[in-house]
């Protein structure tokens, strides 16, 4: 297999500053609701980058659970790699990818944690064995599987008359907040069209502006 030789073609509608959005949370949720009636499977996947203690580069993809003016939310184990990560460097980054609409959107920030309130109403809603995984899955360590296995059924022998379960302290969420947010769209002959919102001095005002490909 050559892999040089894979490639593809990319079409596209146009991205222009005349047709995007004035506030790129606004331009998000338009192509979030495109690639949520296009897209087969997770449409709200997107990759989560971050930086250990020694500078080193991380990554992993994660879900989106909600989106509004103040940033780009989702839930994890705090004691996770990641968790750590972000204790000790809360800048990020984040990249979805919409193979089928030949688009992805890259976005720069700092993190923050979620409040107890907005952490408990996700957790709450989870399905029940989603909710005793995150309570039995020591995150990111070394484990064996039978012994997570044998955890998992212990806990679900343990709450079986419970709907729901407690939400554990080392589990919650955060909010990536953006600086720059950056929309690509694919184009005939690698001529993509790309559009970079940039908060101007921390505001919540954005300014726009086109980049080359």
């Amino acid at each position: 297999m050559k892999i040089s030789h894979i490639r593809r073609e990319y079409s596209g509608q146009a991205l222009t500053l005349e047709n995007s959005a004035k506030n790129p949370i606004q331009q998000f949720t338009a192509w979030l609701e495109d690639a949520t009636g296009i897209e087969s499977t997770d449409p709200t996947a997107m990759t989560l980058a971050t930086v250990d203690c020694s500078g080193t580069p991380n990554l992993r993809i994660v879900l989106l659970k909600g989106m509004n003016e103040q940033g780009f939310n989702f839930f994890t184990n705090y004691n996770s790699a990641k968790g750590q990560e972000i204790a000790h460097t809360p800048q990020a980054a984040a990249n979805f990818y919409w193979p089928a609409l030949t688009r992805q959107v890259k976005i720069r920030g700092i993190i923050e944690k979620l409040t107890s309130h907005e952490s408990d109403s996700y957790f709450n809603s989870r399905p029940k064995g989603s909710q005793i995984a995150a309570i039995a899955s020591p995150q990111s360590q070394v484990v064996h599987q039978a012994e997570l296995t044998e955890r998992f059924k212990k806990l679900a022998a343990q709450y079986h008359n419970q709907n729901s379960l407690p939400r554990p302290d080392f589990w919650g969420g955060y909010r990536l907040i953006a600086h720059e947010i950056e929309f690509w769209q694919g184009q005939e002959n690698r001529l993509h069209q790309r559009v970079l919102y940039q908060r101007a001095n921390n505001s919540s005002h954005w300014e726009k502006s086109t980049i080359a490909p």
